[in-house]
């Protein structure tokens, strides 16, 4: 996936991807895909505090979150406008190695890494790739031209990728905390990164 160039676009788009706060997992390093967590006050506290941050760029024509509830009470308590969801911006699917953090993995399978070795009973990296790429050739043909989304870290590390035009393990390439931020836009008719955890 790549997306097209400017011309080809009536407004192109500029996309505001923010990972979701703190939870338990995400504290102590654990690999969470589908398990629905929810955010710990210190979470709460910190969406709150960027959704007035993040409020200084807007508006935004449309956000949109993961439905699993760290991200949507992310989004929610940012308060930069009505939110929908969209099942494409779910987490991997990390099987197997749900709940575990690298660390315990690797006394399993030493050497392991997420962006380049199987997940067993999980979501393979092409399949999530294909749906980050789905979601990404339908916004850019919507009419928005602001928009902002909450996911989970590796989905948009992988939405930065395909955004750039990498292959889904060059994913590796980024890194992004909790309540990180990314901005993807373009230079002229390239797509490039306007900015990253900031």
């Amino acid at each position: 996936m790549h997306p097209p160039s400017s011309p080809t676009l009536h407004r192109p788009v500029e996309l505001t991807v923010v990972r979701h706060g703190e939870t338990e997992w995400s504290r102590q390093g654990r690999h969470a895909g589908l398990t629905d967590l929810a955010l710990t006050e210190a979470g709460r506290a910190g969406a709150r505090a960027l959704g007035t941050r993040l409020a200084a760029h807007g508006p935004y024509e449309r956000v949109v979150s993961s439905p699993l509830q760290r991200a949507r009470q992310t989004a929610e308590l940012l308060a930069l406008g009505p939110v929908g969801t969209d099942g494409r911006l779910v987490e991997r699917d990390y099987g197997d190695y749900e709940g575990l953090t690298t660390a315990e993995i690797r006394a399993r399978v030493p050497g392991w890494h997420v962006w380049t070795d199987p997940v067993p009973h999980g979501e393979a990296l092409d399949t999530m790739a294909l749906r980050v790429d789905g979601f990404l050739q339908e916004l850019l043909q919507s009419p928005q031209h602001r928009v902002l989304v909450v996911a989970h870290a590796h989905l948009i590390r992988l939405m930065a990728a395909r955004w750039l035009g990498l292959e889904p393990r060059q994913a590796a390439l980024f890194r992004l905390d909790t309540l990180g931020v990314a901005r993807l836009g373009w230079e002229r008719e390239r797509p490039v990164l306007l900015g990253w955890n900031a």
